[in-house]
């Protein structure tokens, strides 16, 4: 079965992405990516600061954005919080 959401198409199936037209990365599982949501519960805290730390220039770059917002590749996220969290003190640097 496929639903389609935001110009991506889901195989319910297998549940890898199939995107549109729309869409300019490739077939990724859904659980492979991040939204703000998911960036937020990586590094443990609140979508607040998680919006704070995607501004940072050592934060990856987003692979689209999507109806949600801009979307991570997973791996990415958590890469950068094992090297990165937790914060000294102080305010981040910002892009």
């Amino acid at each position: 079965m496929m639903l389609g959401l935001c110009g991506v198409e889901v195989n319910t199936d297998s549940d890898t992405f199939q995107p549109g037209p729309a869409v300019g990365f490739t077939r990724m599982a859904p659980e492979k990516l991040a939204s703000l949501k998911e960036v937020a519960e990586v590094c443990g805290v609140s979508k607040r600061t998680a919006a704070r730390y995607t501004e940072r220039d050592d934060f990856p770059d987003p692979i689209g954005e999507l109806g949600v917002g801009r979307i991570w590749r997973r791996r990415d996220v958590e890469r950068w919080a094992a090297r990165t969290l937790p914060l000294t003190t102080g305010r981040p640097p910002t892009k």
